[in-house]
């Protein structure tokens, strides 16, 4: 039987992580201590009660009498320490993302005429002249040739073949992706969805191939799910973009994106300590998950629920190819907090894409917190 489907789900359906017969008492009430002071915290940051400043210094979690960081503390107790630092920090970015998100001015106000859609949906595709392509694709050809060509090692961290770009080693491909996303309302688009300065931080060259592994991080001793990958981003004050720089096929693993995701109700407290356990504990062994499994009843949550589906759900992922005979473009613009996966590659096939993020911004100047 079909569990959920696009069309019914208006809460975000978790799947059934991991777990143990006899759950701890002591365990579930420091839970239900974190989620309190988490939530007492999160009001205060939205009624502007604790201020950006407060949060990036510190005073705001002395100002809750430690609440927060002591309940946080004795969940190590329970868990490894290193995840639930990673808990803490997330919650801590949260809280700065909101009250800038709150603080910073609005963004301009001019829309594209498709920016109703993509705000409903959560992504659009677009069609970028492949002369452009072509020129973005010269200005790195060597890298994506090496890549394309080279055998490599994963490292166990990112892509299995990346070239990561900042704005200082390669200002020249920045400024044709800036000038591309102004002259196709790209820009306009995001700020207007964030409701803020947002600015152009973040190129990573991919280049995908069948025998890639970065996909399968999470339950790595496990076969792969129907919805492997399946997730939404640990990342908060970012959009992203999805530029293919070759023409994608089934073969090739295209993007995909379960349309309207980005707006399912979901627990706010669920979502920040899903994207924690998602980059801190990939559940590859028992051991691991056995860790995962003793975290309080209100934690076990994991934003990479592809690794944990049956292949019973009923759901509707949006794939996007390329070329004209498909109907498809090659720019995908995305709300990352909707369910998306990059596509696992089959039968020799290869996806050569450019990773684009846009981040919160105020006066030309990512926010360095997120």
């Amino acid at each position: 039987m079909n569990k959920w489907t696009l069309e019914t789900t208006k809460e975000f359906p978790w799947p059934k992580f991991p777990t143990i017969v006899e759950e701890s008492k002591e365990a579930n009430s420091v839970g239900e201590f974190i989620e309190h002071s988490y939530f007492d915290m999160r009001t205060d940051v939205l009624t502007r009660k604790i201020t950006l400043e407060k949060l990036l210094t510190g005073d705001a979690y002395s100002s809750h009498d430690d609440a927060l960081v002591t309940s946080i503390n004795l969940l190590s107790n329970f868990v490894e320490h290193d995840m639930v630092l990673r808990i803490f920090k997330e919650m801590q970015i949260e809280f700065s993302t909101l009250a800038a998100i709150l603080e910073l001015p609005s963004a301009r106000k001019t829309k594209p005429n498709w920016y109703k859609s993509f705000a409903s949906n959560g992504s659009r595709i677009l069609q970028v002249p492949e002369t452009i392509v072509d020129d973005i694709r010269m200005s790195i050809n060597d890298d994506i040739y090496n890549l394309q060509t080279n055998d490599s090692e994963w490292g166990g961290i990112g892509y299995d073949n990346e070239v990561r770009y900042t704005r200082e080693d390669s200002p020249i491909l920045y400024e044709e992706l800036e000038k591309l996303f102004d002259n196709m309302n790209v820009i306009h688009a995001v700020e207007n969805y964030m409701d803020n300065e947002m600015i152009l931080e973040g190129v990573t060259l991919h280049v995908c191939k069948e025998d890639d592994k970065h996909w399968n991080m999470t339950q790595a001793d496990k076969p792969p799910t129907p919805f492997e990958n399946l997730h939404f981003d640990p990342k908060n004050g970012m959009m992203k973009c999805i530029f293919y720089l070759d023409k994608v096929g089934i073969d090739d693993g295209p993007f995909s994106y379960v349309m309207g995701s980005n707006r399912w109700d979901m627990n706010p407290f669920h979502k920040v300590v899903a994207k924690a356990i998602s980059v801190s504990n990939y559940m590859e062994n028992g051991w691991r998950r056995s860790q995962f499994a003793s975290l309080p009843k209100s934690m076990q949550y994991c934003a990479n629920i592809g690794a944990f589906m049956t292949g019973d759900e009923d759901i509707l992922e949006n794939k996007y190819y390329t070329g004209p005979e498909l109907g498809r473009g090659n720019l995908i613009v995305f709300d990352p907090g909707g369910l998306h996966r990059g596509g696992i590659v089959t039968d020799e096939g290869m996806r050569t894409n450019l990773q684009i993020m846009f981040r919160l911004a105020h006066k030309g100047k990512a926010l360095g917190f997120i």
